[in-house]
């Protein structure tokens, strides 16, 4: 996988963590604790990290936090599925590292600091049964956005014990010892059902930041009154008072409905972040994005102004709704763009 940038911060609370909801992600490391990891240790938390990123994990953990510490309210609606993807994350840090006791130590210290080489692991381990034995506590982790250090250290040997780890350590180990791979060339289009998701998302996305998009009736109605008022005031700009002569007498009307307000922000939205960084908000949750039709990443204001003016052209000669399954829609050719995963190698 592509190297992510690394940042160290000065966090008291969280020693290693991935954020990033497209490439390139970054790996934050706490100043205040990576002197008190030992080189398997610290290979063992990039190692996780790293999986968190290859699972795809971060582009939806860096939208409840931005720091990796998540509050109560997102523990209690997120926390059951935080969890899950920490004991996967712990399954890939043990195989990175190829050391169990690396990884039951590195959990140790993260969860109590340089304290952490003074606990005695095997009784804290041992700790789990009088876990299970208490209803209160088992409640407790209910409602948090990690496992117990404990639970995390009784599925690591449980892992470390399957066939599956087995299997995975020797490839591990293989790669460990072979050449980087070569860039891959393949490009990877964007499905049907990966399109619609990020539209949706887009969707969402205008509505939070257009709120009376979704209500708002504008009705902008000028009288031969208020053009004569506008006149009278020497600040009315010239142009605006040569704008109402021309428009003669009576009035004018001009009315903006909420689909009206909606698409046209969804317009300017899409072609300015299109043309800027290649994605919308949409596309980098789903991670996807747009290039050129040479592979080029550079798309521009001109081609990303071509392809939603293509697009909606399609829709209206019908084009579109009959070619919607398509990986690459009639639009794209038009425009020469592409919509592809923003995980494939662009050459």
């Amino acid at each position: 996988m592509p190297t992510p940038h690394v940042f160290i911060r000065d966090d008291p609370f969280v020693p290693v963590v991935a954020i990033g909801i497209g490439d390139p992600y970054a790996i934050v490391i706490s100043a205040q604790y990576v002197e008190h990891f030992l080189p398997d240790e610290l290979r063992f938390l990039i190692g996780r990290e790293l999986g968190h990123i290859a699972s795809g994990h971060t582009r939806y953990t860096s939208l409840l936090s931005s720091n990796g510490r998540e509050n109560g309210v997102i523990a209690v609606a997120f926390g059951a599925w935080l969890r899950k993807i920490d004991y996967t994350a712990d399954r890939i840090g043990l195989l990175c590292c190829g050391s169990l006791d690396a990884a039951i130590r590195a959990i140790a210290v993260s969860a109590f600091g340089s304290v952490g080489r003074r606990v005695d692991l095997g009784a804290f381990a041992g700790q789990l049964k009088e876990l299970h034995a208490e209803p209160s506590l088992r409640m407790a982790e209910w409602t948090a956005s990690t496992p117990y250090a404990t639970n995390r250290i009784a599925a690591l040997h449980r892992f470390a014990r399957d066939p599956l780890y087995q299997t995975w350590s020797h490839r591990f180990a293989a790669n460990a010892g072979a050449p980087p791979v070569g860039e891959s060339h393949e490009m990877v289009y964007a499905s049907f059902w990966r399109r619609t998701g990020a539209f949706f998302v887009d969707v969402l996305v205008i509505q939070t930041l257009v709120p009376a998009a979704r209500a708002l009736q504008t009705k902008l109605t000028f009288t031969d009154v208020d053009a004569k008022k506008l006149a009278a005031d020497p600040s009315t700009p010239p142009w605006l008072n040569d704008l109402f002569k021309g428009m003669g007498a009576g009035h004018t009307s001009v009315t903006f409905n909420n689909d009206t307000l909606l698409w046209l922000a969804f317009g300017a939205y899409a072609v300015i972040l299109v043309a800027l960084i290649g994605q919308t908000f949409g596309m980098m949750v789903l991670d996807l994005r747009v290039i050129r039709a040479n592979h080029d990443p550079r798309v521009g204001f001109g081609r990303a102004i071509g392809r939603y003016a293509s697009l909606v052209a399609s829709v209206i000669v019908f084009v579109g709704l009959f070619s919607m399954f398509r990986r690459i829609q009639p639009y794209e050719k038009w425009s020469r763009t592409r919509l592809v995963s923003g995980s494939a190698a662009i050459r």
